[in-house]
C-alpha cells in the first residue's frame, strides 16, 4: 500500500469511529454487524458459484456490497432522527443494530443451508417489518410532539 491509500483507509476508519461516538452507537455491536455483512456476502457468492454459476455477475456483487454499505447508515439515521426530535433514541438504535445483525445472520444461515443442500430457504423479511415499525413509531412520536390527529390507524402494514 502506498501512503495515500493508508491515509484514506485511516481517515475512513477514524470518520466511522467519530460517527459511532457522536451517535453513541455501541462499537462492538457495529463490528459484529459488519462481520455478519461480510459473511453474508461470502456465503452468497459461494452459493451462487456452487448452484447457479451462470447467474453470477460481478455487477450484482458490487450492487449488493453498495446496498449493504447503505444499510450501515440506518442506525445513524435513527439516532439522528432521535436527536432532531429531542428524544433519546439510544435503545431504538441498539434495537436497530441488533435486528440488522439477526437479519444478516439469518441470511448467512440460509445461504449456508442452500450451499450444502441445494434447497433454497425462504428469506425472512425483517427489514420490511422493522422499517414499518420504525415508520409507525416515528409517526407516533411526531404526533405526540405536534398533537396531530391519528391518520395512521388505518395503515395495516
Amino acid at each position: 500500500m502506498n501512503a495515500t491509500s493508508e491515509i484514506t483507509y485511516a481517515s475512513i476508519v477514524k470518520t466511522l469511529l467519530y460517527i459511532l461516538a457522536f451517535f453513541q452507537i455501541d462499537k462492538d455491536l457495529f463490528v459484529i454487524f459488519i462481520i455478519c455483512i461480510n459473511f453474508d456476502m461470502v456465503f452468497g457468492v459461494l452459493k451462487t458459484w456452487r448452484w447457479n454459476s451462470s447467474e453470477f455477475a460481478f455487477k450484482r456483487l458490487i450492487w449488493g456490497f453498495v446496498s449493504k454499505i447503505g444499510i450501515l447508515g440506518i442506525p445513524a439515521m435513527v439516532a439522528l432522527i432521535g436527536q432532531t426530535l429531542g428524544k433519546d433514541f439510544l435503545i431504538t438504535v441498539d434495537i436497530t443494530i441488533r435486528l440488522l445483525i439477526i437479519a444478516e445472520a439469518w441470511s448467512v444461515m440460509g445461504n449456508a443451508y442452500t450451499l450444502s443442500t441445494g434447497k433454497v430457504v425462504k428469506d425472512l423479511d425483517l427489514f420490511s417489518l422493522f422499517f414499518n415499525w420504525i415508520r409507525k413509531s416515528l409517526y407516533k412520536s411526531i404526533q405526540v410532539l405536534m398533537s396531530l390527529p391519528d391518520d395512521n390507524k388505518n395503515d395495516k402494514k
